[in-house]
């Protein structure tokens, strides 16, 4: 057997202005095997080194400790001046006139890696940054009018998932074989990060932390171009801009002509070298939130690159048309495309900067979205939302501002509604104008229902962020002046009392109240509201009285404490007699114990879903969670789990007999909560009270429908093919849900329709014996989003969310996900009323 040997070279032995191979210092032939990311930040921190006046930014670290860096390149006298160039440019940005001798000079930002087993994307980044720094060592012309900013791995713990799998896996003689075990990637893959989200998803709503670091970053830079490197399938060859339709609306005329101009540059290039690509095709511009769309509504130029390749190529495969596919070649695609980004970009520089400027000056004067601005009318209820959203909106540069005084009633476009309505602007309102320097973000993170120019897209097709926070929002045909925006202070209690009580609304108390439990503090809920001091409290307020902790003297500073850690407004409760409602001895007020959560995780289980529930206890509620295999987890063994979740999946190992464990679980007394996919595995079981039609004439209604129309199918021509599937989307729209609010599952829900955004494409009937909490009316239509016509069209009077008692405990069913993403804000206080109240 041949041993691949790895030769480590201290990256010191080569001295200042030597510009070592990247080989020199990874320690192996690139091409070979996949470079770990630490030999990756090596050769980082060795360019740096070797280029005077280059500059190397650690902006971060990724949740399993990696350093998160970029790689700033340009000609030697650019690199001398770069703050001056990067405060210039943040001056255009702002209306200001920036440095002439800077007109020709563009920021371009190459980001590689954002999915970790399309690893030959950091591969290329190494030879990128040799390329360039050689040529900034030789004095090449085209850096003069170009400033790179080198991102070589954005998710550097997906990465190293794969890479040590692949290299501890490889055979030592490449096997180009697609059946070979090194190129069956195990689940989860490299593709996520370390909570298992898809970080080229989260550009817009910066769950993870890897994304909010890098926004920082990005917005002290705010780039021309941004190219975002990526593998799909190995039987397919090249993409690269132009992108496929549809586009969003606000997309102008330049930023479309600017990828034609890529475009044909890179397929020259391509060209010469007799390399197959294509254009044009599947990857639109729509969904805000990918790694070109973000940098478009942020003024750039956002172009993704896409290598056939990815975690199944390794670095030899055989495609399906008989040709072998190296990991040189793909690294050899992804270096040309990248240097005609950058050769390109520096021969318009002067193009670049003007329309970049004027992008941000008719963000000013005329913005593009369908209203002026924004009003959100502010209540106690929704106080907490409200910050939530600043705080959010601040991260993208969004200015927010508040009402300073009550106004005349004006006209506003009311989302959810669909019309204009007269509202009046009361003190503290929150309101947001269009014309600002960063709207076009804003506008389209707030479009109500974008606009397709095409059906067929490559993910959701609406996202409307006041419909994710849950608040009740106006678009504006004028904006309204307001005053800046200023976070009120907490009040702290000042001494001990009978008990205290605070909303419950979904924002910051949940994590109080998870954090509260799982400190040893004791909580209880009322079922019924309660009248005291000069207070109503609503169904499903949270409670710690005295008498619970009186063997901790100082149980009040301590809640007061984390309360304030929060911003959690405690409302004190002088006694336990009460002035209207159940007192608090009553049977209406429940405690809520301390329990134990598990979520089933591996194979058979979306990795995504998985990750939704894991990152939301540890980083969001700061709860303890354990994850068990769903593989190798059976319900007989779960007798010390109060509350068992089941994300997104498949469950294949779900079998009778484990079926019938699980049934007996929870009848013993377990709280289950299936969401998405997971929901149709109880579909027609016994003992789960879930069927999909309401009785079997619509059931034989709907089999019949359904075979005309296959029958139909038959005769259309083979280019509709697309087409007709297209018609069966109907996840990624908003439907208006109505609630039954009496119920635990949706305490501290105001009185309004709650927003889904649809998961799954399946309907439920209404359970007979269970608690249908969230419905789909009669004649209910989606608020946002593309339906196919053949989608979605026995959702009248179906279920969203329901309750199903089993014995001594439940099944609570999410048939869309309320943890979508992490950014569908509205459904965490749902999720986890399932998982701390007594939902039966």
């Amino acid at each position: 057997m041949t041993l691949v040997s790895i030769v480590v070279i201290n990256p010191m032995l080569f001295g200042q202005n030597q510009l070592a191979s990247p080989e020199d210092i990874v320690g192996h032939e690139i091409g070979t095997r996949f470079t770990l990311h630490h030999a990756v930040s090596d050769y980082t921190q060795h360019v740096h080194k070797a280029i005077p006046g280059s500059k190397l930014i650690q902006y971060g670290a990724s949740n399993e400790g990696r350093p998160l860096e970029l790689l700033v390149l340009s000609s030697a006298s650019n690199m001398q001046n770069l703050e001056a160039i990067r405060t210039q440019h943040l001056d255009r940005m702002q209306g200001g006139t920036g440095s002439a001798q800077y007109d020709d000079l563009a920021i371009v930002w190459l980001s590689y890696n954002v999915h970790g087993n399309e690893a030959v994307c950091t591969e290329a980044a190494l030879e990128v940054m040799h390329d360039l720094a050689l040529a900034s060592m030789n004095g090449d012309a085209f850096l003069e009018h170009v400033v790179v900013l080198l991102d070589p791995c954005l998710n550097p713990d997906g990465h190293d998932r794969y890479a040590v799998w692949f290299n501890q896996y490889a055979s030592s003689t490449p096997n180009s074989d697609p059946n070979s075990f090194e190129h069956d990637e195990p689940w989860p893959g490299g593709r996520p990060n370390h909570y298992l989200f898809d970080l080229n998803r989260d550009w817009a709503w910066q769950k993870q932390q890897e994304s909010q670091m890098r926004s920082a970053v990005y917005h002290q830079w705010m780039p021309h171009v941004h190219c975002d490197y990526h593998e799909m399938g190995y039987n397919s060859p090249y993409y690269f801009a132009p992108a496929a339709e549809p586009y969003h609306e606000s997309i102008t005329d330049w930023q479309r002509a600017f990828q034609h101009e890529v475009g044909q540059a890179t397929a020259k290039a391509f060209d010469a070298r007799g390399e197959l690509y294509y254009t044009k095709e599947s990857f639109d511009l729509l969904y805000p939130s990918y790694g070109d769309t973000y940098p478009i509504f942020n003024g750039a130029i956002g172009m993704t690159y896409e290598q056939g390749g990815s975690g199944g190529a390794g670095v030899l495969v055989e495609t399906s048309q008989g040709n072998l596919l190296s990991l040189n070649e793909r690294i050899a695609n992804h270096v040309e495309s990248s240097l005609q980004a950058v050769y390109t970009s520096a021969r318009l520089a002067e193009n670049l900067v003007d329309e970049w400027g004027a992008f941000y000056d008719r963000n000013r004067t005329q913005p593009i979205g369908r209203f002026a601005g924004y009003l959100i009318p502010k209540t106690e209820d929704n106080a907490a939302r409200i910050e939530r959203l600043i705080q959010f909106l601040d991260g993208h540069g969004v200015i927010t501002e508040s009402v300073a005084k009550d106004q005349k009633s004006v006209t506003g476009w009311e989302y959810g509604i669909g019309q204009k309505r007269t509202v009046r602007p009361q003190a503290g309102d929150l309101v947001i104008s269009s014309y600002q320097t960063h709207s076009s973000i804003l506008d389209v993170l707030f479009d109500p229902d974008p606009v397709l120019s095409d059906s067929l897209t490559y993910d959701i097709t609406t996202w409307s962020v006041p419909f994710a926070y849950g608040l009740r929002t106006f678009g504006l045909d004028a904006p309204i002046i307001g005053k800046p925006h200023i976070t009120s202070e907490t009040p702290s209690i000042q001494s001990e009392a009978f008990g205290f009580a605070f909303k419950r609304t979904g924002d910051q108390d949940s994590p109080l109240m998870a954090q509260l439990l799982s400190g040893g503090f004791t909580l209880r809920t009322n079922a019924k509201s309660f009248d005291v001091d000069g207070s109503t409290h609503e169904a499903g307020t949270l409670l710690v009285l005295r008498g619970d902790h009186k063997d901790r003297p100082q149980w009040w500073r301590e809640l007061g404490a984390l309360a304030a850690d929060h911003g959690v407004e405690l409302m004190t409760i002088s006694g336990g007699y009460v002035d209207a409602g159940p007192d608090m001895g009553s049977d209406d007020i429940w405690p809520i114990p301390e329990i134990r959560v598990g979520a089933l995780t591996g194979p058979g289980v979306s990795s995504l879903g998985a990750g939704e529930v894991w990152w939301h206890f540890e980083q969001e509620l700061q709860y303890p969670i354990t994850m068990l295999s769903a593989e190798n987890s059976n319900p007989e063994e779960w007798g010390a789990y109060d509350v068992m979740v089941l994300p997104s999946g498949w469950y294949g190992q779900a079998d009778e007999s484990w079926m019938q464990a699980l049934a007996q679980w929870v009848r013993n007394g377990g709280r289950l909560i299936a969401i998405a996919n997971a929901v149709s595995m109880f579909e027609g079981e016994s003992d789960w009270g879930l069927n999909r039609y309401d009785d079997e004439d619509q059931a034989d209604a709907v089999r019949q429908r359904s075979s005309s129309e296959k029958a139909s199918d038959r005769q259309q021509a083979f280019d509709e093919r697309q087409r007709l599937r297209a018609m069966r989307i109907g996840d990624g729209s908003i439907y208006p849900v109505k609630l039954d609010r009496s119920h635990p599952l949706a305490w501290g829900y105001p009185d309004a329709p709650y927003y889904t955004l649809r998961s799954n494409s399946s309907r439920f009937a209404l359970l007979s014996g269970g608690w249908n909490v969230g419905t789909f009316d009669y004649d209910t239509q989606p608020v946002s989003g593309f339906v196919g016509a053949r989608a979605n069209r026995e959702l009248d009077g179906s279920l969203v969310f329901g309750v199903q008692p089993m014995g001594g405990g439940s099944i609570t069913y999410f048939s869309d996900n309320p943890l979508f993403r992490g950014f569908w804000e509205n459904g965490k206080l749902m999720f986890d009323n399932a998982v701390f109240l007594n939902v039966n």
